[in-house]
């Protein structure tokens, strides 16, 4: 087990304008959805819309480097304070952060990240995982979504 290692990440967090807590149906507040594809220019009731019905875990493929590749999309229960989202992702098991790292916030209550999971820092395959997306105030974790990723040995089939 590996204890402060940085996770991986492909490339910067996006957050989406969304006016008040009340907009976000309580289907998908305080969630962590995980989708194959990257998000961009989405509105959030299409974001809704399209996550209503999932629940907040996924079974992740791994590439052909050997890495899990995924976007998170977080559905914040509460706006963030000005400063860094973290992501936080725990072994299901003995529940020890295995990964923390911190990007751009934004203050906005829809956080989209695009992730890689690296074998090199302690990931293994087989194994589930909880992610958590929130902010460290003070000295506190302040978690605001959570959702549970399943790291497959099989790779994933290349698409024509």
């Amino acid at each position: 087990m590996t204890h402060g290692k940085k996770l991986m990440f492909v490339a910067a967090g996006l957050l989406l304008t969304c006016s008040a807590r009340a907009e976000l149906p309580r289907s998908v507040r305080s969630n962590v959805y995980f989708t194959a594809s990257p998000i961009r220019d989405v509105t959030t009731k299409a974001l809704v819309r399209l996550f209503e019905k999932q629940e907040p875990r996924a079974k992740l493929k791994r590439k052909k480097d050997g890495h899990w590749t995924t976007t998170i999309v977080a559905f914040l229960r509460r706006k963030p304070y000005p400063g860094p989202i973290t992501i936080w992702l725990y072994d299901k098991e003995d529940k020890v952060a295995l990964s923390a790292v911190s990007v751009d916030g934004r203050g906005r209550p829809i956080f989209i990240h695009e992730l890689d999971i690296s074998p090199d820092l302690g990931f293994n395959k087989g194994r589930t995982y909880y992610v958590q997306v929130g902010q460290i105030i003070g000295k506190r974790n302040m978690v605001f979504a959570r959702g549970e990723v399943e790291l497959l040995a099989e790779r994933a089939q290349k698409t024509p």
